[in-house]
């Protein structure tokens, strides 16, 4: 699962990049990524929630579905001339 979280904050941060008109702006922004698993924490740190194998296999699903959703969206926002002519100048 560990794997699916980073492909997730890797396709938020292209999306943010590729928005974004600063690169400062994005990395905050792509910071924004975190928020789902620090969720997950809470959700298991109040009790709310009761960590089983169950919990882990729907989470694993869900996530990978998140996953492939975000990556086609990105895919059609990276623009990869715009980024090098943007950033490329001296």
């Amino acid at each position: 699962m560990r794997a699916l979280e980073k492909w997730f904050s890797i396709w938020v941060g292209l999306a943010v990049s590729a928005r974004s008109s600063d690169v400062r702006v994005a990395q905050q922004l792509s910071a924004l990524a975190v928020l789902p698993m620090v969720g997950l924490i809470l959700l298991f740190t109040f009790r709310l929630v009761t960590p089983s194998v169950r919990v882990a296999i729907v989470g694993a699903v869900l996530l990978a579905a998140l996953d492939l959703g975000t990556w086609r969206i990105v895919s059609g926002l990276f623009d990869r001339e715009r980024l090098l002519t943007r950033y490329g100048r001296p």
